[in-house]
């Protein structure tokens, strides 16, 4: 696992943007699942500046979000499809044809199983970008005695559901599940990348780099496992790692 620290929030966030817009350059039409949630905001404002100043063609590539709300449409003003459409897709000019987006409205057994067809006769995922949960949550694979593999339903913690009112314009409508990659998802998507900032992660950062082994009660170790992972941290999400790790974890061009 690579460890990239940055100052701050927003290199971090640069950082990821570049991760992106190094795989879509290396090849053009690639697959690339994408986060919402506060994390990737600035994010997503770095790559559409890349794209307002001609830096980068998405004309070729393929998106779809790594996770949606069990019950949310498409239309919903809180789904990760409105969001994703609100920050990237719509201001860098992503026709729907390049898009393939889990629907929470529909029947979710079909759901999941028609986007886990889709993505494997896409050919697979290039890149995944995701956020860290505090209990080490990947893409809301809770902490459980076991994991799922692929697309499917997963229910979301008390203390996770906690995490997302702000997200909600109406705080009595936050979802107990949603629709979310498994870990063979991660595992064989072809690049791996793990965005985390603020302080209130600084915990979680360090049990995951120190971690030695896999545990379905800490799902983010999967990132030990996998061959092409990359963990952006911020300064003060990485304050408590070890000096020697800290020396280490130099920006770097991709």
């Amino acid at each position: 696992m690579q460890i990239i620290l940055s100052k701050d929030a927003r290199t971090t966030s640069a950082t990821a943007a570049r991760l992106i817009l190094t795989q879509i350059k290396q090849k053009p039409n690639s697959l690339i699942a994408l986060p919402s949630g506060p994390t990737p905001v600035e994010m997503f404002e770095q790559i559409v500046l890349s794209y307002q100043k001609g830096e980068v063609d998405f004309s070729q590539a393929r998106f779809i979000g790594v996770d949606e709300y069990l019950g949310l449409g498409k239309d919903h003003p809180d789904s990760v499809a409105q969001s994703l459409h609100a920050r990237f897709f719509v201001p860098c000019n992503i026709q729907e044809k390049q898009i393939r987006l889990i629907d929470g409205a529909q029947d979710p057994q079909i759901e999941v199983e028609s986007f886990g067809a889709w993505i494997s006769e896409a050919g697979g995922i290039d890149l995944i970008v995701t956020g860290i949960g505090l209990n080490g949550h990947l893409a809301y694979n809770e902490p459980a005695e076991s994991l799922f593999p692929h697309v499917h339903v997963n229910g979301l913690g008390e203390n996770t559901r906690l995490s997302l009112l702000k997200d909600f314009s109406d705080q009595t409508e936050v979802p107990s599940r949603i629709i979310t990659l498994g870990m063979a998802d991660f595992l064989h998507a072809k690049k791996l990348a793990v965005v985390a900032t603020g302080p209130n992660k600084s915990s979680v950062v360090r049990r995951l780099v120190e971690a030695k082994t896999f545990s379905t009660f800490f799902p983010a170790s999967i990132l030990m496992l996998h061959d092409n992972a990359i963990l952006v941290v911020d300064e003060v999400a990485g304050k408590e790692l070890k000096p020697e790790v800290i020396a280490s974890s130099l920006e770097t061009s991709f």
